[in-house]
């Protein structure tokens, strides 16, 4: 989703980004609202880095910041 920005990348166009998100993920679809909030239930999003999975933290504080 994000390398189709290419090098146009700024806040408002992730936002806008993760606004067109629909994924069938292993236990629940993953969408986003107009507002840019979670669709159901809060979600915690990782990242995997040097081996390791690190918790960036959930959906809702991350998007307010």
């Amino acid at each position: 989703m994000l390398k189709s920005l290419g090098d146009n990348v700024n806040r408002q166009s992730v936002a806008s980004a993760f606004g067109k998100v629909e994924y069938k993920g292993v236990t629940k679809l993953v969408k986003f609202q107009p507002n840019g909030e979670v669709e159901g239930a809060n979600d915690f999003i990782y990242q995997v880095k040097g081996g390791k999975i690190i918790v960036l933290g959930n959906t809702v504080d991350l998007i307010k910041s």
